[in-house]
């Protein structure tokens, strides 16, 4: 069932899991088969489906952070409404033409429905928008 609220998301907790460890050894092959995030096109909202989920499990999905743009790219931070979402990101710049493992982590402890969900990349500069991703799940 998917259904739509305007509330924020349920409690906070459950396992979380770091990207760092365990995407250093992925081969540049898998790399480039992952879903790419464009950081340089920061008019583009990307999307990124969980698919079916079910109530209190904690899932996540790789991603590859990419730069086409000229300057290099650097996450310091994101943002979203809600605790139950969380991306484990490379905090070194993304240069011209690189890829990098990025891991959204989404905990559903006490779903039963979810509404998308808008995760926000900020840059170097205050208040700097450089990506904004839509999350989406269906609750089973």
């Amino acid at each position: 069932m998917v259904a739509f609220f305007a509330y924020g998301c349920g409690p906070k907790g459950g396992r979380r899991g770091g990207a760092e460890g365990d995407t250093a050894a992925l081969s540049a092959e898998l790399v480039q088969m992952l879903q790419p995030i464009d950081l340089a096109d920061s008019e583009k909202v990307d999307t990124i489906d969980f698919g079916v989920v079910k109530t209190g499990e904690v899932v996540s999905r790789r991603i590859a952070l990419s730069n086409s743009g000229r300057q290099p790219k650097i996450v310091t931070s994101t943002e979203t409404v809600c605790g139950c979402l969380r991306l484990d990101y490379p905090k070194e710049p993304i240069a011209q033409g690189e890829r990098r493992v990025a891991e959204m982590w989404f905990d559903s402890a006490g779903y039963t429905f979810f509404l998308p969900r808008t995760f926000y990349l900020r840059g170097t500069s205050e208040g700097d928008v450089i990506k904004t991703i839509v999350v989406v799940a269906r609750m089973e």
